[in-house]
């Protein structure tokens, strides 16, 4: 999903997005790299600075995704937003490695602003099922909803509860592991969610756009109605 991503904001700097979608597009996608080269890292060498380098871009992408979501239709400069976007960041920053001994926190901090992100993601897709961008909407958030709680989420509940009894077959397929699975279905639900809330935030301003595949299998958003330049 790292490179898929890089993939995505090359995609965003081109002329499928206009100048404001890719401003808040550019820093969910960013990210997601973020995340990702965080996470190769952590799992190269398991020290704990490259688990921070982890969680704490996760915490970041969930603050993202909700700035694009309390901004999703607005007409008006959303710099205050953004700038309470980035304190809160490094507050959340700042909090985490304080406690980052005491996992548990991290766990309730990512669930409660994942629960927020998708709650409202599904409020705004249902929320008017007669609009003609209903169907793009719907197409989307089914993409991504499937990855995320029944792939990612799945597992890694499972897993948790469970990791005792999975391990003797995890030393079997020498550290091959359910794990996995949950890298692969979260990256790609938000990899997903970031691609409706790009499409639903052109919608909001009047575009339109059209769900593509890149190299026939990776979906990917692009803006075919006419170009509305929108306040930052």
């Amino acid at each position: 999903m790292i490179y898929i991503s890089y993939i995505s904001i090359i995609i965003s700097i081109s002329n499928y997005l206009t100048e404001y979608l890719l401003c808040r597009t550019f820093n969910m996608f960013l990210s997601q790299v973020v995340v990702g080269i965080g996470s190769m890292a952590l799992h190269g060498t398991l020290h704990w600075f490259w688990q921070s380098a982890d969680e704490v871009p996760m915490l970041w992408q969930n603050l993202t995704i909700l700035f694009s979501l309390y901004n999703l239709h607005s007409k008006k400069s959303t710099r205050f937003s953004g700038f309470m976007l980035a304190i809160t960041g490094i507050v959340l920053t700042m909090s985490y490695y304080l406690i980052r001994h005491v996992y548990g926190v991290f766990v309730v901090a990512f669930c409660l602003l994942m629960g927020i992100n998708l709650s409202w993601t599904t409020y705004c897709v249902f929320k008017d099922r007669t609009c003609p961008e209903y169907p793009t909407r719907l197409w989307l958030y089914s993409l991504s909803m499937f990855p995320y709680l029944l792939i990612g989420g799945g597992f890694w509940v499972y897993e948790m509860h469970n990791c005792n009894e999975l391990l003797p077959y995890y030393r079997v397929f020498n550290g091959v592991t359910l794990h996995i699975l949950w890298h692969i279905g979260a990256g790609t639900g938000a990899y997903l969610q970031i691609l409706l809330l790009t499409a639903m935030r052109a919608q909001a301003r009047g575009s339109v756009v059209e769900v593509h595949q890149l190299w026939g299998f990776i979906p990917t958003v692009k803006l075919v109605g006419p170009k509305v330049l929108l306040p930052r």
